[in-house]
């Protein structure tokens, strides 16, 4: 049954191209407004953005038409039509119009870049000079006497921290390794602090926190910020927590134990998590790493690559030469110096190259008129510089303050004495007279025993340390770093006057200047036939482009390119390539942009050609799906594109097909019609039995020199034959390129389709194809699902799989445990169970054997998968009067063969199930068309060339008798032109054969090859497919990782129900559901990746969810659902709920971890597609040679024939004359 054809469709190719034409007009003239309206969505703005992206390549193809002088003086702006420009398009208020004025000037220093203060008048044209003005004049900071300075750590012990692995070490295996020590009267031995004696525990929480702990003391010593009073206090505290006992405290002390940094890797896990907390607040200051991410990003934004020189005598503006050239000039003209030249001067050595000039005029935001503004008067980025002031005064005060708290605290004197007698915890800094001292403290005098004051002094020096140690000197250290680091903000006082001269008010005049120029450049991209170009310009634009937006368009396109070509097909499995690649690109068309109601219709209407081409009923079901979610989506508007059909038509196709889908999908499959996959054979030249035959005499007459001669072909007679018979002047240029040979010396090479890469080694392609175009997923090592080991996949492979015919094995297992003998299993096989003379069970099992050993060989058989057929049949084997532990004593169902064991209806099950996860019909159908058009492309004979005149010198092996086999190398050698044939002694005549069997030229043909675009149309569409199973890996993983979070939060809620059951006192259970909220309630609090996940489990197993719902929601909507029903679900209900849902995941782990090796495996063998990336020029050059020598040896044996007929006839003359005389 024909597929219904929308009207309009067919053959509308070259408009749809055209159309991408109009897309950069529409750009070009969508930025003539001067302000950007709030009425604008940032949506409408990013899309504006992506046409100029995605269309760069339609104009890249006009700029190259330019010649060089053209190019030359389009970076030359003529400063008086610059300005009317602007001033009649988008500068039209006076404000704007001064300005612009004010941006364009430049002063006498001859800079566009420079730098003024926010607060006072000064203007710099030196960053640092600016920096030392607004710190000298706007901040005044704090000068501490030299005194007064906490004592930094000095550079042994940071070397000893910097250069330490921080491994956590195992105190047990510790302790006898120093009582070998001392046994022995050996020491430790430490380098730089380190010691390689001590054995690794294998705690991860304690490496983690260890190596986290590290990273801190790394960063606190690389930035000079860590007192040496913390190091101290950090070594105090190992002492006091390591614990080490039976080992003798003098021995530690001789080895110098506590003095070096590995002794913290001895501290328990509290310990070390107590220590990274404390020393993570003395080490980081939040207000820095926000400001210098603000600055850093406001600077990088104020940065200009391309300089703007000046005209010596015109005053035009003299753009940057680098912006002709190939490549992205990298570095930032930071200075913005302004050179002066003659217009000519700079652009004299100037060889323009390449076009990505087009792309960066394209890429000009809009114009912002208060930005201007801002420029023009001086006050870019007040607001935040402001900001930025505040807290760097802030930072200068609080230093003054930390300093004056350390001196008070050096400096506590008076106070202490009443202080120790009154026993305070800490030090109270109060200020006292005489009168008040001795009024407190006369009568403490003479009460406070010594023991007292004792406890009172220890108790108020380690509060005074810790004030010390961590409050104040880590403080002050960390405070003048942060100033330091701080200074950067000066960085926001520039302004760069070419952030509006030249991005975008340059841009856009030189948008309208290049739009006029091109005027004349005009020409025809592609034609209704012309699908190659139409090809390479979208792919182009997709490959640069490919998830914007603004490509859905040509993804669309691509797919009606595909459409229309698998229409001409003539074999199936092109045919059905060209629809994969059609479906992927409808599907990513549609993905880009939902409303594309034309985009489901295509990829439906190929869904339908793939299932009468294979007869799979479920591409009909996909393509009802598509049908019916494009009758659900909303008509595209009447803008979106001139050749969308009304809305009542689109919407009866749609429902055509879907009406058609579903008849299909009724029709049983002996009924579908299916086309045998044949060779395309080439059409040949026939000629006469009887001429060959004929040449065949005359070859054999020739001597051995003239053969040998045969095989030389003057280049120069060659193309004057081609001229002179039949090719025009195009042909000629397209044969004369495939007859040249480069530098590598070969006449095949391997060529990348969508950018200009050449590579003459097959396995160099395919790794260019796959880094540059492809994108592999490269998954965690962690996530990948687990393969069947070889052992189980030998088992499988080994196996004859023939059914057991259970009744009779009954009675055989009662035997065998009467007489208390046991089954013996061979390589997972046993010989004694009876074989059943079922051939439908048979049948069955030789094809799912066929299946499972295909999966083996290619390696792609989970072991979820394997698990969940030993599960299913461990629970439909019916074997009555045996019990499961003499099955499990003899391991019956960890081998293959329990499988044999099912009865028919479950062998049919398992056979379909596990089939739809183990083959890809995809795959087959490429390769085969990858193997076909692979053996097109392979040449037999060699062609040499002459070290001198550089003719040709074709095969040697030609003059030889019998077949030779393929040279796929197409190295090419160079020898005189006698070398090569010296030693040949010719044979046989099958080179006439080989001469005369000439194909048909194909001018197309001819042109593709010259130009590398042989099989580009196949090419591409193997590709789509190939980057789709890229994309489905991806997907798969995906799903895969958020259904295993699930599955380990399900355990969770599964362990505490098990925990609420052991309690033994009954009355201290609760039920699951309280637990449940209340261990939600405190999860809540937390922030970590796998919350929501939980409360999402939570919801649904009191809910009683049929299957997971990955939804996410705020923690107070879960919450209200999960305290709703906390009340009133009971444990059974929960218990049944969990048990559903594991077994959901379950099967759906195994479907996912069945597709995820299939879809790796089916990759791996699609990368083979790079072979059609091979052009051998021998194809269009050998076709050329036959027929050049079929005319030289019809000449040669006219010649030839004319000489015997000479010597014939002076041989009768003389006979004649010899008779006379």
């Amino acid at each position: 049954m024909k597929i219904l054809e929308p009207q309009g469709r067919e053959g509308d190719l070259q408009s749809k191209v055209e159309a991408l034409i109009d897309l950069a007009r529409e750009k070009m003239q969508s930025n003539n407004a001067m302000v950007v309206h709030d009425t604008t969505s940032v949506d409408d703005q990013i899309q504006e953005q992506g046409k100029g992206d995605a269309d760069v390549d339609l104009l890249n193809k006009l700029w190259s038409k330019l010649d060089e002088k053209s190019k030359r003086d389009f970076l030359v702006v003529d400063s008086r039509g610059f300005v009317d420009y602007i001033e009649s398009v988008h500068a039209k208020t006076k404000a704007e119009r001064r300005h612009f004025s004010e941006c364009l000037c430049i002063d006498d220093t001859l800079r566009w870049r420079k730098w003024k203060c926010r607060i006072c008048p000064q203007v710099n044209y030196c960053l640092v000079d600016c920096t030392w003005h607004i710190l000298e004049t706007h901040v005044q900071k704090f000068q501490p006497r030299s005194s007064s300075r906490p004592r930094r750590l000095d550079e042994c012990f940071a070397s000893m921290i910097r250069c330490g692995n921080w491994e956590p070490v195992d105190t047990a295996e510790a302790i006898n390794l120093i009582k070998d020590k001392i046994e022995r009267k050996e020491k430790l031995v430490y380098v730089n602090g380190w010691s390689c004696d001590w054995p690794i525990a294998t705690d991860e929480t304690r490496k983690d926190m260890l190596r986290q702990f590290g990273h801190v003391l790394k960063d606190y010593s690389e930035n000079d910020i860590m007192p040496r009073s913390v190091w101290d206090w950090l070594m105090v505290y190992a002492e006091e927590n390591v614990k080490l006992p039976e080992v003798p405290g003098d021995y530690l002390e001789k080895c110098k134990f506590f003095k070096s940094p590995q002794s913290l890797c001895f501290l328990e896990e509290k310990n070390i998590e107590y220590l990274l907390e404390y020393v993570r607040e003395l080490s980081t200051d939040l207000r820095t790493g926000l400001v210098s991410k603000v600055v850093d990003g406001l600077w990088v934004k104020s940065l200009v690559k391309e300089r703007i020189d000046i005209q010596r005598v015109g005053f035009n503006l003299l753009l940057d030469e680098r912006l002709l050239f190939e490549g992205e000039h990298r570095d930032y003209d930071d200075v913005g110096t302004v050179k002066t030249f003659k217009s000519s001067g700079i652009y004299d050595h100037v060889i323009p190259k390449g076009d990505e000039i087009v792309s960066w005029l394209l890429d000009c935001p809009p114009i912002d008129a208060e930005f201007v503004s801002q420029v023009a008067e001086g006050t870019q980025n007040l607001e935040i510089w402001l900001a930025a002031l505040r807290i760097v005064r802030s930072t200068a005060r609080k230093e003054e303050g930390y300093y004056t708290k350390r001196d008070k605290l050096l400096t506590y004197d008076k106070i202490v004495v009443k202080d120790i007698l009154e026993g305070a915890a800490t030090p109270r800094f109060g200020e006292l007279d005489d009168k008040e001292f001795t009024d407190g403290t006369s009568e403490l005098f003479t009460t406070v025993q010594n023991d007292a004051v004792r406890r009172n002094l220890w108790k108020l020096r380690n509060s005074l340390n810790n004030k010390v140690v961590i409050s104040i000197d880590a403080k002050i250290l960390l405070n003048e770093w942060t100033y330091k680091k701080l200074h950067e903000f000066a960085r926001l006082s520039v302004i760069e006057n070419r952030l509006v001269v030249n991005i975008p008010f340059v841009k856009l005049y030189l948008q309208d200047k290049l739009r006029s120029m091109l005027k004349t450049h005009k020409r025809k991209i592609t034609t209704e036939s012309d699908h190659i170009k139409a090809l390479e310009i979208t792919e182009k634009t997709i490959s640069d482009h490919g998830l914007k937006k603004s490509c859905s368009p040509h993804h669309q396109l691509q797919g009606d390119i595909f459409f229309s070509l698998a229409r001409k097909a003539d074999t199936t499995d092109i045919k059905c390539v060209y629809l994969f690649a059609s479906v992927d690109a409808y599907s990513m068309s549609s993905l880009l942009c939902p409303d594309s109601v034309s985009s489901f219709y295509g990829c439906a209407r190929s869904l339908i050609e793939l299932g009468d081409q294979l007869g799979i009923n479920s591409f009909y079901k996909k393509a009802e799906s598509k049908a019916r979610h494009g009758l659900s989506v909303k008509m595209l508007k009447p803008q979106e594109s001139s050749h969308q059909f009304i809305e009542d038509d689109l919407k009866a196709e749609l429902e055509d097909l879907i009406n058609l889908a579903t008849l299909k999908m009724n029709i049983s499959e002996a009924m579908l019609v299916k086309i045998n996959v044949a060779n395309q054979m080439q059409g040949q030249c026939k000629v006469d039995t009887y001429v060959i035959d004929r040449l065949k005499n005359l070859w054999g007459k020739l001597d051995e020199k003239t053969k040998r001669e045969f095989l030389v072909v003057d280049r120069t007679s060659l193309i004057d034959y081609l001229r002179d018979n039949m090719y025009d002047k195009k042909m000629i240029e397209h044969i004369s390129k495939c007859l040249r040979v480069d530098d590598e010396l070969g006449w095949r090479w391997w060529k990348c389709r969508i950018c200009p890469q050449v590579n003459y080694c097959f396995t160099d392609c395919k790794w260019h194809i796959l880094d540059k175009h492809v994108h592999e997923f490269l998954p965690r090592i962690c996530s990948r699902p687990k393969r069947v080991d070889k052992f189980l996949a030998d088992m499988i492979c080994c196996g004859n799989w023939e059914p057991v015919d259970t009744s009779r094995a009954v009675d055989l297992i009662k035997a065998r445990i009467k007489g208390r003998e046991e089954f013996i299993y061979v390589n997972g096989w046993c010989n004694d169970w009876p074989v059943a003379k079922d051939e439908e069970r048979k049948e069955i099992l030789r094809q799912f054997a066929e299946v499972l050993k295909s999966s083996c060989s290619n390696d792609t058989l989970p072991c979820s998968l394997w698990d969940w057929l030993i599960d299913y049949t461990e629970e439909n084997v019916n074997l009555p009067q045996v019990h499961g532990f003499y099955l499990d004593s003899w391991s019956f169902f960890k081998n293959p063969q329990c499988i044999c064991f099912l009865d028919l209806k479950s062998l049919k099950y398992i056979l379909e199930y596990v089939k739809q996860f183990t083959t890809d019909v995809r795959t087959g159908l490429v390769l085969a068309v990858v193997d076909r058009l692979g053996a097109k492309s392979l040449v037999n004979e060699r062609i040499d060339l002459e070290r001198g005149g550089l003719n040709l010198l074709l095969d040697e092996r030609l003059l030889y008798e019998g077949e030779h086999g393929f040279d796929d190398l197409g190295t090419v050698r160079t020898f005189k032109s006698t070398e090569i044939y010296e030693h040949v002694i010719p044979k046989g005549d099958e080179i006439v054969s080989w001469v005369l069997d000439c194909p048909a030229i194909d001018t197309n043909f001819v042109s593709q090859v010259a130009e590398g675009v042989h099989n580009l149309e196949i090419w591409l569409a193997v590709l789509r497919i190939v980057r789709s199973t890229a994309r489905k890996e991806v997907s798969y993983y995906s799903k895969r990782d958020k259904l295993q979070t699930y599955a380990k939060m399900l355990g969770e809620a599964e362990a505490l129900c098990d925990k609420e059951d052991k309690w033994r006192n009954v009355y201290q259970r609760r039920r699951y559901a309280l637990t449940f909220r209340s261990v939600c309630e405190r999860r809540v609090t937390q922030d970590n990746a796998t919350k929501c996940c939980f409360l999402n489990v939570v919801r649904d197993v009191l809910q009683e969810a049929e299957s997971p719902r990955f939804e996410v929601l705020q923690d107070k909507e879960f919450m209200e659902c999960i305290s709703e029903l906390s009340t009133t679900v009971q444990n059974d209900v929960i218990r049944r709920s969990m048990c559903r849902l594991r077994k959901w995941l379950n099967e759906k782990l195994v479907l996912i971890d069945s597709k995820i090796l299939l879809n790796e495996w089916t990759y791996k063998r699609l990368l083979e597609f790079a072979k059609l990336s091979a052009i051998d020029n021998r194809l269009v050059v050998l076709p050329l040679v036959k027929m050049f020598l079929q005319n030289k040896l019809k000449s040669t044996i006219e010649t030839h024939k004319r000489k015997i007929t000479t010597a014939d006839a002076g041989a009768s003359a003389k006979r004649r004359s010899t008779q006379t005389r």
